[in-house]
């Protein structure tokens, strides 16, 4: 609990105690978790300088976030607005200062006297304790940022983290006092959280994929140049030391990370004793593999120990210089006061890594095996993280380990252990063990454990008489979506009344979407005037798409006008998307001049991907020069897809050459997936050793399924052998759907025992097949 929280917020009671709270104005960058600048020595005098903070300077997104700040305040939305971007490239400071200067602003009538309500910053303590918070009566108390720096640790499987209907929790338990809610992730940590190949991220994909509850502003890696023009002019007013000298970045790593110390912590990595090298590799590949908890002094030792043991086998290192090692990593770099270590002590014997080598040294060994000394070692991690190791080590094959971590897993202690053991054991095809954990789950009453069970009920096609009863139990549980789906399972079953009965329930329970379930229903009974009453009510209520579904339903009855009123509603409202929508129906109906001035108010708008819907609109109409312009402006503002789009474009009109600039400008600003798109475009060119090349490259860029992509590639060229490598290569990597496809691909090359063992036991550190466990 933050130590100045005033009585203003009333007695805290235990759940209070699980979150920092602290009024805006005492809320400072260190508490904002900003990374502290390193000192900068005068260049007249000896002396290390660290006044604090560092003079912020603005960055170009500013103006949006802030916007978007303001407008949560005034209640114009609720979606969680959320920087996203890699280490030290100025994500929390920049929150940080968008918060202080919207909400220290604003004001709030308190009363009949309009008195101002000052706000308060609250930061619970992980996951558990955000899912408790809309019980906890904090948010009702006075106007609150929710700051959920590091989003990933908020996030969670099977819906034990934030998700939508959280969200809504949230803001209902604010009880009409503003609420802000924000965060920060880096890029490779929300994909691990959203892996679209696994079921257990699907909440958070339908968190992060709906603008209208997480909006992200992505931070570049570098400075633009009307930044870095501010920067100069910065330098110049204060005679900062420190921005003087990130300035100059002569190791070339950015404005920001030079800030933040990148230069010296690498340094200091590779100028270290082999023992602080080892005690630092230890610490990032615990991170690296999935570790969230604060490392212990015990497992440092212990993975420095096993890192020794495989570069120096069979000798073991003295304790005294690992510990010694820890005790110099710990120290502040440059100056004895500053707040820049490379291994920051958390607590009396907590540790974590600095964000910067974290990044860099789980980087240099993405695609390296995990030892099995490492293995060993995490018997002495926070038993917090065991059911994250033993994910991890599945992902990675190592199927026996994984079962002795979660051997570890004391029942019940973590949020969906049971039904994440459940998960593994239905992997390995132990289902009378997984049904017994999802009976468990049932029991610890964790997030949608009723549905889960019913599902491996149906896949064994046990009673229905129990199934019902789950599926209602599932009802009076108040599981997501838990009365659609026993409508749908009871239509199946021929009864159709009781289904329709349980969809008007969800109506009653307020279950998300409810409306707009009913009112597909009413259609299909042929109830049309009720069904119109229902689509009405669904945009009144805010149900996602309730605008186009009511749209389409008039345009069905031929009311058009009626349809173009709801289009126009839709955008009067900011529903995404809505004004691409109302521009293609109007096209449909031959009114392309309302049509294209709709697509440049979306423009003018900011609306996301405004450029490239125009850009589309005009090459359908025929003109080329226009369309290319607005690809260009789509590219200019970072729109989804705008790179490749514009070499769809050129390559439609036969420039070949410019379209392979375009692909490569996707490659120069990261875009997602571009170095496998542009092996694909040179593939489909006939280039097919440059079309390998890049594919390995998006292997090196750590591309999803990049290595699954070029296993595809040389089976085709019928290269097996090779093919086989680059499979078990992901394996190793901790690709976790690599395991079954490789036994997918030795079933069809006529190995069939070794898929089965592969199934069974997984494979060793070096990917090979383990033949008995």
């Amino acid at each position: 609990m933050g130590s100045d929280t005033v009585s203003a917020l009333g007695e805290l009671d235990s759940a209070d105690r699980s979150c920092d709270i602290w009024p805006l104005e005492t809320f400072d960058e260190q508490r904002a978790m900003v990374h502290a600048a390193v000192g900068r020595s005068n260049e007249h005098s000896s002396q290390v300088l660290h006044p604090a903070p560092v003079p912020y300077v603005e960055r170009e997104h500013d103006p949006a976030l802030r916007e978007s700040i303001a407008k949560a305040t005034r209640g114009e939305h609720h979606a969680i607005l959320v920087l996203r971007g890699r280490s030290s490239t100025g994500k929390t400071r920049s929150l940080y200062e968008g918060i202080r200067q919207v909400c220290g602003e604003s004001e709030i009538p308190s009363g009949r006297r309009k008195q101002v309500k000052s706000w308060y910053v609250i930061r619970p303590a992980g996951r558990e304790a955000l899912r408790d918070l809309p019980e906890a009566g904090l948010l009702k108390r006075s106007p609150t940022v929710l700051w959920l720096n590091e989003l990933q640790g908020f996030l969670g499987p099977n819906g034990t983290g934030l998700t939508r209907r959280l969200l809504e929790d949230l803001h209902d338990a604010a009880a009409g006092q503003p609420l802000v809610i924000v965060g920060t992730i880096w890029p490779d940590k929300l994909s691990q959280q959203a892996n679209p190949e696994l079921e257990a991220t699907r909440d958070t994909r339908e968190l992060i994929g709906d603008r209208t509850v997480m909006r992200f502003f992505d931070i570049a890696d570098r400075l633009t140049s009307a930044e870095l023009d501010a920067a100069r002019f910065m330098a110049r007013r204060t005679n900062d030391e420190r921005v003087g000298a990130a300035l100059q970045d002569r190791g070339g790593f950015g404005f920001t990370q030079a800030l933040a110390g990148a230069a010296e912590l690498l340094s200091l990595y590779r100028t270290a004793s082999r023992a602080q090298q080892l005690v630092l590799e230890g610490a990032a590949e615990y991170r690296r593999i999935g570790g969230q908890a604060a490392i212990s002094q015990e497992l440092l030792i212990r993975l420095a120990t096993a890192f020794w043991q495989k570069a120096y086998a069979p000798q073991t290192p003295a304790l005294d210089r690992i510990l010694l090692a820890i005790a110099t990593l710990r120290r502040p770099l440059r100056d004895p006061d500053g707040e820049v270590c490379a291994l920051i002590q958390i607590g009396p014997d907590a540790y974590t890594l600095s964000d910067y080598l974290e990044e860099y040294l789980a980087h240099e060994r993405y695609y390296q095996a995990v030892y099995d000394e490492v293995w060993s070692a995490f018997e002495h991690a926070d038993p917090s993280d065991y059911v994250l190791l033993a994910e991890a080590a599945e992902a990675r094959g190592r199927i026996a380990i994984a079962d002795a971590l979660w051997q570890r897993v004391i029942p019940g202690s973590q949020g969906s252990s049971h039904s994440r053991f459940a998960a593994w054991l239905e992997r390995q095809g132990r289902l009378q063990e997984a049904e017994r954990e999802r009976r468990a789950a049932i029991s610890a009453r964790e997030p949608g454990a009723y549905g889960r069970l019913v599902r491996l009920l149906d896949r064994q096609s046990r009673d229905t008489g129990e199934i019902e009863r789950l599926r209602r139990a599932a009802v009076e549980a108040d599981e997501p979506d838990a009365y659609e789906n026993l409508a749908r399972w009871l239509n199946q079953q021929g009864r159709s009344d009781e289904a329709e009965q349980a969809r008007r329930a969800a109506v009653g329970a307020g279950e998300v979407n409810a409306l707009s379930n009913l009112a597909r229903w009413l259609v299909r009974r042929g109830s049309n005037d009720e069904a119109e009453q229902v689509m009405r009510a669904a945009v009144v209520a805010g149900d996602r798409d309730a605008y186009y579904v009511l749209a389409r339903w008039f345009e069905s009855q031929n009311r058009q006008h009626e349809a173009e009123q709801v289009r126009r509603a839709a955008v009067g409202d900011g529903e995404p998307g809505s004004y691409a929508s109302l521009a293609r129906w109007l096209s449909r109906n031959k009114r392309d001049i309302e049509a294209e001035e709709i697509l440049r108010e979306s423009v003018e708008a900011g609306e996301p991907n405004a450029h490239s819907e125009l850009a589309e609109w005009l090459g359908l109409h025929g003109r080329d020069d226009d369309a290319l312009r607005a690809w260009h402006a789509a590219v200019a503002c970072n729109e989804r897809s705008a790179n490749y789009n514009l070499a769809s474009w050129f390559e439609s009109h036969g420039r070949l050459r410019e379209a392979e600039e375009a692909m490569l400008g996707a490659i120069a600003t990261n875009e997602p997936s571009a170095y496998s798109y542009y092996s694909e475009w040179l593939e489909n060119h006939g280039r097919v050793e440059e079309a390998e090349r890049a594919l390995h490259m998006a292997i090196e860029a750590r591309e999803r399924n990049a290595q699954d992509n070029l296993a595809r590639r040389l089976d085709v060229r019928g290269r097996h052998v090779e093919a086989e490598e680059v499979r078990r290569a992901a394996i190793v990597a901790g690709d976790p759907l690599a395991h079954f496809r490789l036994a997918n691909w030795l079933e069809h090359q006529n190995r069939a025992e070794e898929a089965a063992a592969l199934r069974r036991c997984g494979v060793d550190p070096e990917g090979t097949t383990v033949w008995s466990c």
